[in-house]
């Protein structure tokens, strides 16, 4: 009896630290639906922005935001998600995030903030930096 549960007892820590199906995630865009980005900042405060996003199911995580410089003061904003790259089961309900974005000018300026869902752009937030 006492083989039977060591031996119950290993399957189950072994078991313990895999996935199912050896899964491995894919990045993957979240959807934009909202910024809330201060039209006026310092160069000590910086430009911050809270950005709201989604992925279409729960098999959705947050990763982190893509912030790429497109040129000068124009920055490009992605919010990146990890999804399995395999096909999965995967409760169909929202998945919400809220992220928030530091962007330090160097310099006083115009800043231009490009949010895009996948390849299109959908909306731009104008900031100017004193």
């Amino acid at each position: 009896m006492k083989l039977i549960t060591v031996y119950i007892a290993g399957l189950f820590i072994i078991g313990c630290g895999k996935t199912p199906n050896n899964e491995s995630n894919c990045k993957a865009d979240l959807v934009i639906t909202k910024t809330i980005t201060p039209a006026n900042t310092t160069i000590t405060t910086g430009i911050n922005s809270t950005v709201d996003a989604y992925g279409s199911n729960l098999c959705y995580s947050y990763s982190h935001n893509e912030i790429a410089v497109a040129s000068g003061n124009i920055y490009q904003i992605r919010i990146k998600g990890n999804i399995p790259c395999n096909a999965a089961i995967c409760a169909q309900a929202l998945y919400p995030v809220q992220t928030h974005i530091n962007i330090q000018p160097v310099q006083a300026g115009t800043y231009y903030l490009q949010f895009f869902n996948y390849d299109a752009l959908v909306k731009t937030d104008t900031v100017v930096v004193q």
